[in-house]
């Protein structure tokens, strides 16, 4: 004969029905105080103006458009606009230091031609006389040029007289040679060294002249 089971307890059997009848009676009561109860709702703070459509009226007409040469952008490869020649003077014996100029110009008298100032820096030899310089004496710091190695190895020699205008700086502004020798190199190293080593005392404008002689060793 089997063993009797034992009685489960009465008071088991109805708890799921009084937990469920508990949890709907909460939820009735939170719900039935947010019912009851006034609260403050949030307001949208976004506003949509009203817009105002207004009517265009366009006419068309048959007026030609404007001319487009004046948008057109220039051409980089045309040549510039001519400029107006300059006045210059006729070739002069007083005029000891003439300067190339580029462009068109027009022969006029001296006393009507174009300033220093818009030509070159160079000072006239008109209104100040040649001073005769002996190389590497007086004053002034005077270089001496270097002999060119080719008119070296071909033997050249000879003796060149430079004349050059100093500024007021005491820089030079100008040089010629009055005198070539017969070997441009030779000339074009003494004016060369004259031109961008040669210094003086501030001053007066003046013009020099000097003899610079190129000599080998034997």
């Amino acid at each position: 004969m089997p063993a009797a089971q034992p009685a489960k307890p009465a008071h088991t059997v109805g708890l799921l029905p009084v937990t469920t009848l508990v949890l709907w009676t909460g939820c009735l009561v939170v719900g039935s105080l947010g019912y009851a109860l006034h609260y403050t709702r949030p307001q949208s703070t976004s506003s949509i103006s009203s817009v105002t459509a207004e009517k265009l009226v366009v006419e068309l007409t048959a007026d030609p458009l404007p001319a487009t040469d004046s948008l057109t952008p220039p051409d980089p490869l045309a040549p510039p606009p001519s400029a107006p020649p300059l006045a210059v003077a006729a070739p002069s014996a007083s005029l000891a230091f003439p300067l190339p100029i580029s462009g068109p110009v027009r022969i006029v008298e001296a006393s009507h031609a174009a300033s220093s100032r818009q030509t070159s820096t160079a000072i006239s030899t008109a209104s100040a006389p040649v001073q005769p310089l002996v190389f590497g004496r007086g004053e002034g710091r005077q270089p001496a040029p270097a002999y060119p190695s080719a008119a070296i190895r071909q033997g050249q020699e000879g003796a060149v007289t430079i004349r050059f205008n100093v500024g007021a700086n005491g820089r030079v502004l100008s040089a010629i040679a009055s005198s070539p020798s017969p070997w441009p190199l030779l000339d074009e190293a003494a004016l060369r060294t004259v031109r961008e080593r040669w210094r003086f005392a501030p001053g007066a404008p003046r013009t020099y002249e000097v003899l610079i002689r190129f000599t080998l060793q034997k």
